[in-house]
């Protein structure tokens, strides 16, 4: 779909608020014309030697036109500040949501800096586009079509002379349309890169000065800020580039216009008011040219701010992102219904037949895997690293798109696992927890009722009381980005926490444990049992949970190897006499 069909969609979203927004525009035009004509009346009357009082008549007129034009310049300024905040939002939101709904499996493919300049710099440039060039770019037409209008019946030669720049003004922006669109490539390319490392390094600033790479990373940092420099100097250059000559261009036309204006007036073929008012109206004629070329160079930036957005992700398309959505802007922002599901859907059962996943580059991962897993009883996943533990969790959950196999809920086929293996179905902590720089409690609600949370118990169940009670402000307590302020094991506990806040009816582990003492891995999986329902699977090779287990999953290079509890697959199995051999 192309920009230009984008962008009318956009406007016929809300098309109230932007011909509101319009129409303040056009009125500020409006006022020029007037204003025109009004000082040409005011030399006619000096030509013709009428009275001082008419004079007088047209300068309060005039007085009340500059009035009149700075209360439109309020309302415009108001109107106008609310039709770039809906393009804008319409684009946010709808990018957010498609963000936010696509499945866990469709990974973004830009990095998070390309990601966050895309919500901010490109949407920002199709929001100059909407407002700055189409809406007032229109206004300005038609006051330029008005004002050709007026100056044609005065003088046809000098107002065709008047226009004559544009013309070359549009020969010029055709020829430097590719260069405008390949500069923008590149800078939006290298400030993106500059973001990620930025991120990267607040992400990592612990390893950094653990390995005493403070400087090498100063130097990386340099270097690509040199590159995105040189990228963002010629973008800058070359608009202004275009923009001067434009200017120029303009300057040089309207020099030779009152040249030949001048000849005229000498030789009684130009009255004293004609002039002044084509001296006022080519002001504002050269900033309509001067619009235009603009327009055409942010017409082209957003045309590739537009693909930028669109490449975040194959669920992001351009008709998704114009869509009608709410904005909120003075109804009363909807609660959000939690999800529930009824007695007839509980676990009794979860089967799973040959699910397979194989990643691209390695072809390594899972085939054929399959195992069931029953009401209130612990499945534990375990084998050797790289025997696709993660993955085959990952796969199960919908992380990763399977390539094969099926997935039973009781009898029922899982047809779409994004939207059936989640909460209040299913609720996960994964290996490596993420966190916001927020609160404890805030960091378990992620946006939950906290009067429909039993947080006390949650925080029972992961064993964390003991830590939450000796904070400082208790799940009150700000955890730093990425909860940086806990130790691995409290970040692992917390994220069972949130896990637990969620009520699911099945509790899926990645080594959750790894980081925690017997003692306090202990108290956990036997609080976990303690309550009248807790299906559970988790990865592990530690002895606690392997001993727990009702049914161990053994995987070896990506299959199952055997099945079983732990005293069966210990005879059986010379693979897992060699887990337990290595196990804490």
């Amino acid at each position: 779909m192309k920009i230009g069909k984008l962008i009318v969609q956009i406007l016929r979203n809300r098309p109230k608020d932007f011909f509101l927004s319009y129409l303040a525009c056009q009125a500020m035009q409006i006022f020029p014309l007037i204003t025109g004509l009004l000082i040409r009346e005011i030399f006619k009357c000096y030509e013709k030697g009428n009275g001082d009082n008419t004079v007088w008549w047209f300068i309060g007129f005039f007085i009340a036109g500059l009035l009149g034009r700075a209360s439109v310049v309020l309302f415009n300024s108001m109107k106008g500040a609310i039709g770039r905040f809906i393009a804008s939002s319409i684009i946010r939101v709808n990018l957010m949501g498609a963000l936010l709904d696509k499945p866990g499996a469709k990974a973004l493919h830009k990095s998070n800096g390309d990601t966050l300049n895309s919500f901010r710099d490109d949407i920002n440039q199709i929001e100059d586009l909407i407002s700055a060039s189409i809406i007032e770019f229109m206004a300005v037409l038609v006051f330029a079509l008005l004002s050709l209008y007026v100056l044609l019946r005065i003088n046809f030669i000098a107002t065709l002379l008047i226009f004559t720049p544009m013309i070359v003004v549009m020969l010029m922006l055709k020829s430097a349309g590719n260069r405008i669109t390949r500069y923008r490539k590149d800078n939006r390319r290298a400030t993106g890169i500059v973001s990620s490392a930025i991120g990267e390094i607040f992400t990592n600033i612990q390893v950094i000065k653990a390995f005493g790479s403070e400087d090498s990373m100063r130097s990386n940092f340099i270097e690509l800020n040199k590159a995105r420099e040189k990228f963002a100097m010629k973008d800058n250059m070359f608009s202004q580039l275009l923009s001067t000559m434009t200017e120029n261009i303009l300057n040089i036309g309207v020099g030779i216009i009152l040249l030949v204006m001048s000849f005229s007036v000498k030789n009684g073929n130009f009255r004293l008011g004609d002039f002044t008012l084509f001296l006022y109206y080519m002001n504002f004629i050269t900033f309509f040219i001067q619009s235009f070329s603009d327009s055409v160079t942010r017409f082209k930036q957003a045309s590739v701010s537009f693909k930028n957005i669109t490449g975040i992700s194959e669920e992001v398309t351009g008709e998704g992102l114009v869509g009608n959505t709410a904005l909120y802007m003075k109804e009363e922002v909807p609660l959000v219904i939690e999800k529930r599901f009824g007695e007839k859907e509980r676990l009794d059962v979860l089967t799973v037949e040959n699910l397979t996943f194989r990643y691209a580059q390695t072809r390594g991962g899972i085939e054929g895997v399959s195992f069931t897993a029953m009401r209130d009883q612990f499945t534990v996943i375990t084998g050797r690293v790289g025997s696709g533990k993660t993955t085959l969790l990952r796969t199960l959950l919908g992380l990763l798109e399977k390539e094969g196999g099926s997935i039973f809920w009781n009898d029922q086929l899982v047809e779409n696992v994004n939207e059936v293996m989640v909460p209040p179905r299913v609720a996960y902590s994964p290996q490596i927890p993420n966190f916001f720089s927020a609160s404890i409690e805030e960091n378990m609600l992620l946006g939950m009722d906290k009067e429909k949370v039993d947080i006390n118990r949650s925080v029972y169940m992961a064993v964390m009381e003991d830590d939450i009670g000796n904070l400082p402000n208790n799940l009150h307590t700000t955890i730093g980005t990425n909860g940086v302020k806990l130790s691995g094991g409290q970040q692992q506990r917390l994220s069972a926490a949130r896990m637990f806040a969620r009520g699911a009816e099945v509790h899926v582990f990645d080594d959750i444990s790894s980081a925690l003492d017997v003692e306090t891995e202990e108290q956990l999986w036997s609080r976990l049992f303690e309550s009248e329902s807790s299906t559970c699977i988790a990865v592990s090779n530690r002895r606690t949970a392997l001993k727990k287990a009702d049914n161990i999953i053994l995987l070896k290079d990506g299959k199952v190897e055997a099945c079983g509890r732990l005293e069966e697959l210990l005879k059986q199995s010379e693979e897992m006499r060699l887990i337990w051999g290595q196990s804490a």
